[in-house]
């Protein structure tokens, strides 16, 4: 497991980290769905297990578009922000990805589970949105009105997507109210 900030987290939180202008690299193995967690990488986690990951980024070097793209290559699941979060017999709410985004970095698995936020987010682990008035979303930023700094581009085998590759938890986009949290319903790459 390969992370931009750490590698593993077996229990514990990170808040308010940046990466930017990285190269992470994980040459472990891949094996099968079973041991598939050799070879995980992320930009600022390479697994975690159970915890949280809240307000991070994983952008570029520059944060103008100018500058090198980060990248991340695993293995196995690669993410933008984490490989992967939570286990399939994680308690529930134990595993999380909160407001973190990512931009200008290039995501690559040699093998399944591919996604700008997170390549695999299992059962009982989820993604949760921004909570501000401009970003209520997980986001994965390209260039644009929205202040992505550049494009994120993501490859693997099977399992990629903009905001997950393989997802078995929860994608939960929030925008804040007087009244508290609302769920949305859009979960935007750009």
């Amino acid at each position: 497991k390969c992370g931009g900030v750490i590698g593993y987290i077996r229990n514990g939180n990170i808040d308010n980290c940046q990466a930017h202008g990285i190269s992470v690299t994980s040459s472990g193995s891949y094996f099968s769905e079973e041991e598939e967690r050799h070879g995980y990488c992320g930009g600022i986690v390479g697994g975690s297990k159970k915890g949280i990951i809240q307000n991070c980024s994983c952008y570029g070097a520059e944060n103008d578009g100018t500058g090198t793209s980060s990248t991340i290559t695993g293995m196995g699941a690669a993410g933008g922000i984490s490989g992967y979060v939570g286990l399939e017999n994680s308690e529930p709410g134990t595993s999380a990805i909160i407001e973190c985004y990512v931009s200008n970095t290039i995501i690559t698995s040699s093998g399944e589970n591919a996604g700008g936020i997170v390549g695999k987010c299992y059962a009982n682990s989820s993604i949760k949105g921004f909570t501000s008035a401009q970003q209520d979303y997980p986001c994965v930023k390209g260039t644009g009105e929205y202040g992505g700094q550049g494009p994120v581009t993501i490859t693997g085998v099977s399992r990629v997507g903009g905001i997950v590759g393989h997802l078995v938890g929860n994608i939960i986009g929030t925008k804040y109210s007087d009244t508290g949290y609302i769920p949305l319903a859009k979960y935007v790459c750009f």
